[in-house]
């Protein structure tokens, strides 16, 4: 069931990010939607289980994308692990800390983007640029973030109840 709902979630993430978001002005600067999903997965599932999904996501993103294949995936393996490791300190997901989870992970995304930018551009990024950008990405992070990973856990609670109480049913209990 997990594998369904998050072949549905990312499908859906991506078809709003290169369809809806794409032609909406409000949206300009707005940082990439899968990274939430894969905050998601670092702070709520286990690592068996939502590896796989991560390194699928990344590959996916990788083949839709113009930028150089990896770029995505090793982003999202390197969130995924920074999330990993920081939770054998802290307690992240019963924490205020979980708001800056999503804005930590834009902006390691971000770093990985403009690293792969430089090494394509013969001059010089400018910071400016740069900067707005960011800043604008941390916004969006800061408002939404938190919002997505609610809404990614009430959805999969419920699916998750609702194939409980089908096996149950299945089963012959009331």
């Amino acid at each position: 069931m997990t594998a369904l709902f998050a072949a549905a979630v990312c499908l859906v993430l991506v078809v709003f990010q290169t369809t809806v978001m794409a032609d909406l002005a409000i949206f300009e600067g707005f940082y990439d939607l899968p990274v939430t999903f894969v905050v998601y997965l670092a702070l709520y599932r286990r690592i068996k289980e939502s590896l796989p999904i991560v390194v699928t996501i990344g590959f996916v993103m990788d083949s839709l994308s113009a930028a150089p294949f990896g770029l995505y995936l090793s982003g999202y393996l390197w969130i995924f692990a920074g999330i990993r490791w920081i939770m054998r300190y802290f307690h992240l997901r019963t924490s205020a800390m979980v708001m800056f989870i999503v804005p930590l992970a834009v902006v390691i995304e971000t770093f990985f983007s403009l690293t792969a930018l430089s090494l394509q551009v013969q001059g010089r990024i400018g910071f400016p640029a740069v900067s707005t950008r960011v800043g604008v990405q941390l916004f969006w992070a800061l408002l939404t973030g938190p919002l997505f990973l609610m809404v990614y856990e009430s959805i999969h609670a419920r699916i998750e109840k609702w194939a409980a109480d089908w096996k149950a049913e299945r089963n012959g209990f009331p």
